[in-house]
């Protein structure tokens, strides 16, 4: 099933912009993307535990976390970047265009989804599947996407790094 398909049997409203490739965060903000869509701007990790369990951390993009101290939440001994191959297998997608709408390629459900509670009630950005174009998205409608692809989503509070 296409992303656009399943947003609109989902009834998912959202705005989307179409701007040039970017990469990261920064290239957004340096378009102005999240404020052209008066939403929050968001990063995206795609995490592995031991190339075993696999993770997709969204959180604000003003937000500097220990990817550490995501392993002491999740309780997993601990986590690193999963591979651009792995990447590429499960979500299909490749670096520079992570987002949690990725998980709709995940159809064995291998990915958990982490939401950074500080999102709640929030509008976000997300790429739809390639980094091409944003979308604005509400977070509820996030969590929506997400249940029904039967994936697990955990909300956590995910803590700003130490200076």
């Amino acid at each position: 099933m296409e992303l656009d398909e399943l947003l609109q049997q989902l009834k998912i409203h959202y705005e989307k912009l179409e701007h040039p490739a970017v990469y990261t965060s920064e290239e957004a903000a340096s378009l102005g993307i999240a404020e052209k869509l008066q939403a929050t701007a968001c990063k995206n990790l795609f995490l592995s535990m031991k190339h075993k369990a696999f993770y997709l951390l969204v959180f604000p993009a003003a937000k500097r976390p220990r990817i550490n101290q995501v392993a002491k939440l999740l309780h997993v001994p601990h986590l690193s970047f999963a591979s651009e191959a792995e990447l590429s297998d499960l979500l299909h997608l490749y670096p520079g265009s992570v987002t949690p709408l990725g998980i709709i390629h995940d159809t064995e459900n291998k990915v958990t989804v982490i939401l950074d509670e500080a999102l709640r009630g929030k509008t976000i950005c997300a790429h739809p599947n390639r980094n091409t174009a944003t979308l604005a998205l509400r977070y509820e409608d996030l969590l929506t996407f997400i249940h029904a692809l039967d994936h697990t989503v955990i909300e956590v509070p995910i803590p700003e790094a130490d200076p």
